[in-house]
């Protein structure tokens, strides 16, 4: 099922022809048959898209799943998940085209942890694909495209998965869906 989304949205990218809005109306009407899609509107992060996990927060065993693409030269984009202290920042997932790394860190208690630097790197420019974070007792596994050799651990600092309570993407990326399963 998010195969089939995933197939449909890189044929549309890699397709001139197939204008933005296209694209949209193909992944949404796809998407909307699922009750767990919470977000299927088009948006450039840049607009800063902010979603409050359903529920109230996350737990063990949940999918956050995100359909997108970079724009056009782009230098970078990030995924945060927030937590109940409004300034947390409890996973700050920075993907950066220039230097060809994704950056992981947490913010909390007003200063910045230890910033790992991952080099497993599959983005494209004007390419599209899905992005998984998959919610577990200890850490936040991260996957693209469901390609083995992208996937990341993050380990939760904060302790605990319950406190993220929403995520916030921002930056050189166009959004086209986001599932919390």
């Amino acid at each position: 099922m998010c195969a089939s989304v995933v197939s449909t949205l890189q044929r549309a990218v890699d397709t001139p022809a197939q204008t933005a809005r296209e694209l949209v109306r193909i992944i949404t009407a796809d998407l909307a048959k699922k009750s767990n899609t919470v977000y299927t509107a088009h948006v450039a992060a840049s607009d800063r898209c902010v979603k409050r996990f359903p529920g109230g927060n996350l737990c063990p065993g949940q999918k956050i799943t995100l359909y997108a693409s970079p724009t056009p030269n782009a230098k970078k984009f990030t995924v945060d998940f927030l937590g109940e202290k409004g300034s947390d920042i409890l996973l700050h997932f920075n993907p950066r085209f220039e230097e060809k790394l994704t950056v992981l860190n947490s913010y909390q208690g007003g200063q910045w942890k230890q910033q790992i630097n991952e080099p497993s790197f599959p983005y494209k420019e004007g390419q599209g694909f899905k992005l998984v974070f998959n919610i577990q007792d200890d850490a936040i596994g991260i996957i693209v495209d469901d390609n083995e050799s992208s996937k990341i651990s993050f380990k939760h600092r904060s302790g605990k998965p319950d406190e993220y309570i929403c995520m916030s993407v921002n930056g050189d990326l166009s959004v086209f869906a986001l599932e919390v399963e």
